[in-house]
């Protein structure tokens, strides 16, 4: 009867540790329905002037696109062809420079302000629209966020997929200072002392 009682206690709480699910390989992830995303966030700005840069790499396609305000409105994009074989690689090199290596999150840090006049960057693995890896990291030093790979070398890789990235991102102010020209006007300035 002993045996029995502990065999219907152990059923109903789990007993014991079920089958473990299989880590997920990064570079094994090169199929339809996948991507990568890579976006660079901007110092926290009013609404007009807060910018971001999104790179999303699948076995079909590499996309830039330039978001502007809070909601994420696409700007502008630009998309490249991409191949199965080129997906591959570029998995297995994100692998190598640890893309899905996480550390604990700090607590009580919200992503979304963490780092507030520096830069935030999250890393993303998709599955059509389920998210399988979604880390971030800043440029406020290693303490911020949970990704635990070599940042520089990531976004490096990411910035590589598009071939003419220099000149699509060279007007981008992620810095929030520059005044776009519709806003200039050609009012004086009066001195302070004057007004």
């Amino acid at each position: 009867i002993f045996l029995v009682i502990l065999a219907v206690v152990l059923i109903t709480r789990g007993g014991g540790k079920g089958p473990e699910e299989a880590p997920l390989v990064l570079s094994e992830q090169a199929r339809e329905g996948v991507s990568v995303v890579y976006t660079e966030e901007g110092v926290i700005t009013g609404e007009d002037r807060y910018k971001a840069i999104r790179i999303s790499v699948s076995q079909s396609e590499r996309r830039l696109e330039i978001l502007t305000g809070y909601g994420r409105a696409v700007e502008r994009a630009h998309t490249y062809a991409n191949t199965n074989a080129a997906f591959e690689t570029f998995l297995l090199a994100l692998e190598q420079e640890g893309f899905d290596d996480e550390k604990p999150a700090p607590t009580g840090v919200d992503d979304r302000a963490a780092c507030p006049l520096g830069r935030r960057y999250t890393y993303e693995l998709f599955e059509y629209s389920q998210p399988l890896i979604n880390l971030w990291s800043t440029s406020c030093g290693r303490k911020l966020g949970n990704f635990a790979g070599d940042r520089s070398a990531v976004k490096k890789l990411f910035q590589l997929q598009i071939p003419d990235y220099s000149e699509q991102t060279k007007d981008v102010d992620l810095t929030g200072t520059k005044v776009p020209e519709d806003e200039t006007t050609d009012q004086q300035t009066v001195p302070y002392s004057q007004r």
